[in-house]
């Protein structure tokens, strides 16, 4: 005896009625085939790529030391690499000096002027007026300690040519 299997289900004359076309993953087929799973993860990899992107691309622009100026409690270190001191800080007491370092966003040519203006609380606090670089420069080092300062928030603002070069603030408790 020949063993009998049972009936197909109902499932089965439709998928034998269908034609090619009309399968899973075919250009007219149902639309849950793998046809617009692999669309779905071509797009979500794409999309997941140009996010890391636009993110690694933020993260360097906010860890550029380009265009800030630095404050720290000890000297620069000429024997260190960069235009940054190794520990700043972004506070201070009103009894203790500071130190100060501005990484221009541009290079300064000799002869260039550049000015540097502080504020107070946001008020104007002192101005240098014009002062003419010696030689050029991108890493502007104050040599000496700057303070002590009365209680505030201190920004400075370093500009050249009209543009804004470095800035950074200090919070003098």
């Amino acid at each position: 005896m020949d063993p009998v299997s049972p009936p197909p289900g109902d499932d089965f004359d439709s998928e034998l009625a269908r034609s090619d076309d009309d399968r899973p993953g075919s250009a007219t087929g149902s639309p849950r085939g793998p046809s617009r799973r692999r669309r779905i993860m071509v797009l979500a990899t794409a999309g997941a790529i140009v996010v890391a992107i636009v993110i690694s691309a933020g993260l360097l622009l906010l860890r550029s030391p380009a265009g800030r100026v630095y404050f720290s409690s000890d000297p620069y270190d000429q024997a260190g690499r960069g235009c940054q001191f190794g520990t700043p800080i972004t506070s201070t007491t009103s009894a203790r000096p500071f130190y100060m370092i501005a990484f221009f966003s541009d290079t300064l040519d000799p002869g260039e002027s550049y000015s540097l203006a502080i504020t107070r609380d946001g008020a104007a606090y002192r101005d240098s007026g014009e002062m003419a670089a010696d030689k050029g420069f991108q890493c502007y080092v104050e040599q000496d300690a700057l303070g002590p300062l009365d209680p505030g928030v201190y920004r400075f603002t370093f500009t050249h040519a009209g543009k804004v070069e470095a800035e950074g603030s200090l919070t003098v408790r």
